[in-house]
């Protein structure tokens, strides 16, 4: 109707804090996705973090404020979070610990700010947009530069006993194997199967081959595979050997539904696909049948997952209702 007042998208932003950049965007209730924007860390400072955050939110609140109506800020955090009383514990790798980031932010902007741990928020996400809106029992792991995840179960959020639950990546693989980055345990599937982990993997398999690609990550190794490279075929095929002795073992004992894989390289899950159903087929079990029990595949949210994640912290966060029944602490 001409003349009549503009109404404005209600929508939430959302600041997915990473271990190599920070994006930031505006998400609805819906699932559309505007004004997305990334940046690369220069410096892992907290002062440094807090102020690319601040600024961030400040540029898409100033470009979207005349369509756009605001309701709430949530945040992934990296590490460990408590979300109830808004602190960013640690991120061990970033120097991080101890940020009082939710009274930060909405001293800034005058919004609520709910924070969440990003594994959890990433899993709770597939419930509201993704491949489990109808599941009450599902896994989530995230394959990244690092590995951690989640578990729903029961129709909420499990937490554990200490908030610690989902540290998929420090399950032994290979019993005094590998050492951890910054950590003193060895053999943890982070060390074989993360983004390093792959890359090490590459590195071991190909010798003195490996100097011919100008860079080495996940991306070109899928590039290569695709086009033939046998070594790079057999960096996914442990990939996918390494992930399916923990991913058996969690659906032993938890029983789920399904398993999303999200992360960086679930955008590489067809690369080790087969042979994650191959280890499947031989350490859960009920070896071949599996299928009968639960399904595994890659996050439908795609690079978008971390967006989604925060989020969705911001709707449960608000909807006191919700965030009740699913678990989340907030």
């Amino acid at each position: 109707m001409s003349g009549g007042k503009h109404v404005k998208t209600q929508c939430y932003i959302s600041v997915d804090i990473g271990g190599s950049k920070l994006a930031t965007g505006l998400v609805t209730a819906t699932g559309e996705i505007y004004a997305v924007e990334k940046h690369v860390w220069q410096s892992y400072e907290s002062e440094q973090v807090l102020r690319k955050i601040i600024k961030s939110i400040h540029t898409l609140i100033e470009k979207n404020s005349q369509d756009k109506d605001f309701l709430a800020i949530g945040v992934n955090i990296p590490g460990f979070a408590d979300p109830k009383e808004g602190i960013w514990i640690s991120a061990t790798f970033m120097g991080i610990y101890q940020v009082p980031i939710r009274t930060i932010l909405e001293t800034e902007f005058s919004l609520p700010v709910f924070i969440e741990k990003d594994t959890n928020s990433c899993c709770l996400a597939e419930k509201i947009f993704g491949a489990c809106k109808y599941l009450d029992d599902y896994l989530y792991m995230t394959v990244s530069n690092g590995i951690g995840g989640a578990m729903f179960l029961n129709g909420e959020l499990y937490y554990g006993a200490h908030g610690f639950a989902g540290e998929y990546g420090m399950c032994v693989v290979e019993e005094d194997g590998r050492p951890m980055k910054n950590h003193t345990m060895k053999g943890c599937l982070e060390a074989y199967a993360s983004g390093r982990g792959l890359v090490e993997t590459y590195l071991n398999l190909a010798s003195e081959d490996a100097g011919k690609l100008p860079e080495i990550n996940g991306q070109t190794l899928l590039n290569i595979a695709d086009q033939g490279d046998f070594i790079a075929k057999q960096t996914f095929m442990q990939e996918g050997y390494y992930l399916s002795k923990v991913i058996a073992s969690a659906c032993n004992m938890m029983d789920p539904q399904k398993v999303i894989i999200g992360g960086g390289l679930s955008l590489a899950y067809r690369a080790y696909e087969a042979a994650l159903e191959d280890g499947l087929n031989r350490f859960h079990y009920k070896q071949e049948r599996w299928k009968e029990l639960f399904s595994i595949e890659p996050t439908p949210l795609g690079y978008n997952g971390g967006l989604f994640g925060a989020a969705t912290v911001a709707i449960l966060g608000l909807q006191r209702d919700i965030h009740t029944k699913w678990g989340y602490r907030g």
